[in-house]
């Protein structure tokens, strides 16, 4: 009785033996150290897990560390919440890992007090453009654009002008930081515009042309959506890029219909105004100076 208890003692050791050493068979331990990509000193608490996160470990404040895992894992991913998340493959067990992390650019809440800046496509029309913008905080700015037309002209007829217009606005900014912001942007229009000349037409088929001059004041308002990058990261870190694009209404403020001293009833028509002109009913802009 005892040699039977005994020889079943044995085999249980034997087979307990046996599994553990097929079990070690089956998992394999890496080690390595994970490092900034920039520096090379270790990041601690750094989570290391297998792709599916079924084990995990992290380093410890040198960046080194060690993993015990079953042999068929051999993607891992390295996380850490300053720097960019690296997945890498690992096959053997034999060697020891560097792993180089690069670091998140976390840009600093936006400091900046005011830009200024100026509009160079409005030299196409004849004008000098500019901008002026004050940040009351981190979400909330006012200022004005100011387009003054001192040969203001269009590309499709003969009519030029002098004038100005004056577009103060009220801007909200989703999301802004010291480096790019993204906003909405609500506007007001006011402005003063001398046509000399402005052209009718009699509209027959021989049309005759009826020359006249208007100075008006006029009044509208706009919305638009854009966007601002500062390049903060250069020499020009002042230097700054605003583009946005929108909807205005800025109505044409002369008559469409004209008499010259005959009686002979002449129209104008105000295409030019609303596409391309100073009252363009899609209107975009883009802004170039320095925010401060």
């Amino acid at each position: 009785m005892y040699m039977k208890v005994s020889f079943f003692i044995v085999i249980i050791l034997i087979l307990s033996a046996l599994a553990s050493f097929c079990q070690k068979g089956k998992m394999k331990t890496l080690s390595g150290t994970v490092v900034d990509h920039k520096t090379s000193l270790g990041i601690d608490s750094v989570l290391i897990t297998t792709r599916t996160a079924e084990y995990s470990s992290m380093t410890d404040k040198d960046g080194n560390f060690t993993f015990t895992v079953p042999r068929k894992y051999v993607r891992f991913k390295f996380k850490h919440i300053d720097y960019k998340t690296k997945e890498d493959k690992v096959f053997s067990a034999n060697s020891y890992l560097v792993i180089r992390l690069g670091k998140l650019k976390r840009f600093g809440p936006a400091t900046q007090k005011f830009a200024i800046a100026w509009l160079p496509f409005k030299l196409l029309w004849g004008a000098l453009g500019m901008k002026v913008e004050g940040f009351v905080n981190e979400n909330i700015s006012l200022g004005t654009y100011f387009d003054w037309y001192i040969s203001g002209f269009q590309y499709f007829g003969g009519e030029k002008y002098t004038g100005f217009k004056a577009s103060p606005f009220f801007r909200y900014y989703m999301k802004r930081d010291v480096k790019r912001g993204v906003y909405a942007q609500v506007t007001g229009i006011i402005g003063y515009f001398d046509f000399h000349p402005l052209n009718y037409s009699s509209g027959d088929r021989y049309p005759y042309e009826y020359s006249t001059t208007y100075m008006f004041w006029m009044g509208g308002g706009g919305l638009a959506f854009g966007a601002y990058f500062v390049l903060s990261d250069t020499k020009l870190k002042h230097m700054y890029f605003d583009l946005n694009a929108g909807l205005q209404i800025f109505t044409a403020p002369w008559p469409m219909t004209a008499y010259n001293s005959n009686g002979m009833r002449f129209e104008h028509y105000p295409q030019w105004w609303y596409f391309g002109g100073p009252g363009s009913i899609i209107e975009i802009k883009l802004a170039i100076g320095g925010m401060f």
